[in-house]
């Protein structure tokens, strides 16, 4: 899934940054030991909310220093004019304008729709995508919520916040998280060192009073303790399945649990990601394969990454030298749920796709392509023209 796939993402916040200079405008930067495996959870959860609620979806591109916005097809939907633009989620984009003067410069964050019409004027610190119609924002410091139209809808009163799922969002208020509701009501009191969003009616919780400390558990919507604490390393439920490991008889090894906490499988993974569409990379013996939802290997480790399906196909690398979320070298293609190759190229990164498009990289340069490796963007023009 990209193989960005993100550990915990200690709040995945992606920086605002020019890919070709290096310069950074705004950022807070994600870290995480096991950073190649959550990004691809999150990642996922947007593609399912994409297919579910067929939303407009527009993908920002790149023309002469701004950003603007194409539709499936490659054509230019919104004319480049923002600072910096993100792939709509919910059928918002996030966008990036400097409200200051180019001395002193004031980059602030809003929305626009699938027009290209502004709908969230570009008034806030910071903004995150929309999820279950609520989004992120900052304010002087603090978090809260705004709705479609940009009005607040949860005051920013927190120190940290993460997104709205199943109709609760976790939030920090130094030095515990707890949970509200979307009408900023207190839904689980602040108890827990560290919390995440709800999926399959679980939520990934660190207790901060787990022995040794640390460790990883689940509630449910109620906030009582489902699952453990009891795991190092935790993820969001996905497909009733999460990744789980260094607790129990996982040591210092990956595998499946349920909902009730079961582990699912006697094999033990190296590295395994969420499900989707009844599938799961699982990394053996240092090479990535594929199991089903019954647990069976239904592709063999061959791979040195592999990603989330998504609409029938994986990003996958074979020859590369890959560590964490990337790799040097080798050679990047979409593979079938048989195990067979779509289509191959020279890409230096390839993600899942979302909608009709997949986002890749040539060194610098991002592009997209269709479900048929087609490459959408950047348009090449013609010799002689």
């Amino acid at each position: 899934m990209t193989f960005l796939i993100s550990c915990c993402r200690s709040f995945i916040l992606r920086p605002l940054v020019n890919r070709t200079t290096g310069e950074r405008i705004a950022m807070k930067k994600f870290i995480g030991a096991a950073g190649f495996l959550l990004f691809s959870a999150v990642l996922f959860l947007f593609v399912q909310e994409a297919s579910a609620k067929e939303w407009t979806i527009r993908y920002p591109v790149q023309k002469e220093g701004k950003w603007g916005y194409i539709n499936h097809t490659g054509t230019v939907v919104i004319q480049p004019r923002f600072d910096q633009a993100w792939v709509f989620r919910e059928g918002r984009g996030r966008i990036v304008q400097n409200t200051g003067t180019q001395e002193e410069p004031v980059f602030r964050y809003g929305f626009v729709n699938e027009s290209g019409k502004t709908v969230v004027q570009p008034r806030f610190e910071y903004a995150w995508d929309f999820s279950e119609g609520m989004a992120i924002i900052r304010e002087k410091g603090k978090y809260g919520f705004i709705d479609r139209a940009g009005n607040i809808a949860v005051p920013p009163r927190y120190d940290t916040v993460r997104n709205f799922s199943q109709g609760l969002a976790p939030v920090k208020l130094q030095p515990k998280w707890g949970y509200i509701d979307k009408t900023g009501k207190t839904a689980i009191e602040p108890q827990f060192a560290s919390a995440f969003e709800f999926h399959n009616g679980r939520a990934r919780i660190q207790s901060g009073e787990s022995s040794p400390p640390g460790l990883w558990g689940y509630i449910d919507k109620t906030g009582k303790t489902v699952i453990g604490p009891g795991y190092r390393i935790a993820f969001d439920f996905s497909e009733q399945w999460a990744v789980v490991r260094g607790g129990g008889p996982l040591s210092g090894s990956a595998g499946y649990i349920n909902t009730n906490g079961t582990i699912m499988t006697n094999i033990l993974f190296q590295e395994a990601l969420p499900f989707s569409e009844g599938m799961a990379a699982v990394q053996i013996a240092g090479k990535w394969g594929y199991i089903n939802n019954r647990f069976q290997v239904v592709i063999p480790p061959q791979f040195d990454l592999a990603g989330d399906f998504s609409g029938g196909l994986a990003a996958v690398n074979i020859g590369g030298a890959c560590m964490i979320n990337q790799c040097r070298g080798g050679e990047w293609g979409y593979i079938t749920k048989t195990g067979s190759f779509a289509f191959k190229s020279r890409f230096t990164e390839a993600k899942p796709f979302y909608g009709k498009l997949a986002e890749i990289w040539f060194g610098s340069v991002r592009g997209y392509i269709n479900r048929n490796g087609t490459l959408i963007w950047p348009r090449l023009e013609k010799s002689g023209k």
